[in-house]
């Protein structure tokens, strides 16, 4: 009987130590898109918000999807006309919690083919 019961102990306790350090494991280290988050000099910052119905605005004012999509392609043709010595905008994307994981997927692709450039996703709560 005891020859079951230590291998048994043994085994038990290599599996809640793997699963208590997976967290750990998981949580890592901090990404770099981090160190991106940081105000650039002279960047234009869009702040693009998705509600849960579908509606869209930018830093406040509502737009149509057809209105971001024409600004945004604007905003594009600027950055490159100017070249990479001229302004450079960051693009923030901020979908209402309401809004499913494939619809905000469809969203950030969305912003950013229109775009042609990085958005960054920021998640209700600080994510």
């Amino acid at each position: 009987m005891l020859a079951l019961v230590m291998p048994a102990t043994a085994t038990t306790l290599v599996v809640l130590t793997a699963t208590a350090s997976l967290p750990a494991l998981l949580v890592g280290s901090p990404e770099p898109a981090a160190q991106a988050s940081q105000p650039t000099a002279g960047a234009e910052t869009l702040l693009i918000v998705r509600s849960a119905i579908g509606a869209w605005s930018v830093n406040g004012s509502p737009l149509s999807e057809a209105v971001l999509g024409v600004r945004l392609r604007r905003q594009r043709l600027r950055l490159v006309q100017a070249g990479p010595q001229g302004p450079s905008v960051r693009l923030h994307f901020l979908p209402s919690p309401g809004l499913g994981s494939g619809e905000v997927s469809r969203s950030l692709t969305w912003l950013q083919r229109q775009s042609g450039s990085p958005v960054q996703l920021q998640l209700a709560g600080g994510g």
